[in-house]
């Protein structure tokens, strides 16, 4: 999953979080991501998979784009870069983690089951009282209510089996 923040000159930032393998950028109602602010095109960028991490891609007949302040004309992207298109600026926030890639003949073959790892609860209040710091600490580093909800999320994913974290 790609999640973007897009902010605009007139204020105000909105943030984004995609599924799939490619994004179409631009200020056409028709885009997975539409920027209407002045310099962006209908269609002005493609944001696309490729070997693991996120490529950007411009559309013909639209001028160079920037990334961090530099002239860009398309080529991989990472967290933290800003994408300047006229007068927005759109700022990689999260990417998944590079597939791994092993040819199917080099995985280990087993005759036994892999285990699946049981996540245990917290037992003590000390343990309960480590995980309500932890999550106090997420919500005063999160920057917006999108940020900490995915912080959240992350973080009773990480703490609770999936059955059980919805109710935490």
């Amino acid at each position: 999953m790609l999640s973007l923040e897009v902010r605009k000159k007139a204020g105000g930032a909105e943030v984004h979080r995609l599924a799939g393998d490619a994004f179409t950028v631009g200020a056409s109602s028709g885009n997975e991501v539409v920027v209407r602010a002045r310099g962006v095109a209908g269609r002005h960028v493609r944001i696309f998979e490729r070997d693991g991490g996120y490529h950007l891609g411009l559309y013909k007949g639209v001028e160079a784009v920037e990334l961090n302040g530099h002239e860009f004309t398309g080529g991989p992207i990472s967290p933290g870069d800003r994408i300047t298109i006229g007068e927005a600026t759109i700022t990689v926030l999260q990417t998944p983690p590079p597939l791994r890639h092993t040819p199917i003949h080099e995985l280990p073959v087993s005759d036994t089951a892999i285990p699946v790892p049981v996540i245990a609860a917290p037992t003590t209040e000390v343990e309960y009282r480590g995980m309500r710091l932890e999550i106090y600490a997420l919500c005063r580093e999160a920057s917006s209510t999108e940020d900490l909800a995915t912080r959240l999320t992350d973080f009773l994913e990480r703490q609770f089996e999936p059955t059980e974290w919805a109710v935490a």
